[in-house]
């Protein structure tokens, strides 16, 4: 199952976008007739995308991306691959020590965040007048972080899962 984030605000008039944790794409939805408009690759390619953050202020959504990472051994990006000694699953990482590889064992996901060396996409700053993404952010520590809104929408901030 996958799961995702919405982006709804009055100043996008009767458009929406979508976010899915295992697609790398932004949905670009018509609210009305809730069909899909278009679906936007936002590039480097990652896994998928999951918090969604939007400024009414410059039009953007800041979006976090969703990365693979490799497990099971001393040598992978995360030594354990879950809970019961999980197995994990065949992944094709573009980011840490996996990177470039096809069909090695790791995860995909929110288990992935927050790692040095595989988080390093971090957060899409995604421009909905221009249909472009103008940057990429991560924290001082080179991870990405989840972006939040201020209660206006005049500031966003980025929340590391690195327990800093």
């Amino acid at each position: 199952t996958s799961s995702g984030y919405s982006v709804i605000h009055h100043s996008l008039g009767d458009i929406g976008y979508l976010t899915d944790n295992s697609k790398p794409h932004l949905f670009k939805i018509d609210l009305s007739s809730k069909n899909i408009l278009s679906t936007v690759d936002l590039l480097p390619k990652v896994h998928g995308l999951y918090e969604a953050a939007y400024s009414p202020f410059n039009h953007h959504i800041f979006v976090r991306a969703l990365m693979c990472c490799t497990c099971g051994s001393p040598d992978a990006d995360v030594e354990s691959c879950g809970r019961n000694d999980a197995p994990g699953y065949p992944v094709s990482p573009i980011t840490g020590k996996g990177a470039g590889q096809t069909d090695v064992t790791g995860f995909c996901g929110r288990s992935c965040s927050g790692k040095a060396g595989v988080d390093t996409v971090g957060v899409f700053e995604y421009d909905t007048k221009t249909g472009k993404v103008v940057a990429t952010h991560v924290l001082a520590e080179g991870i990405g972080g989840d972006p939040y809104a201020s209660p206006d929408g005049k500031y966003i901030v980025l929340m590391g899962k690195n327990g800093g």
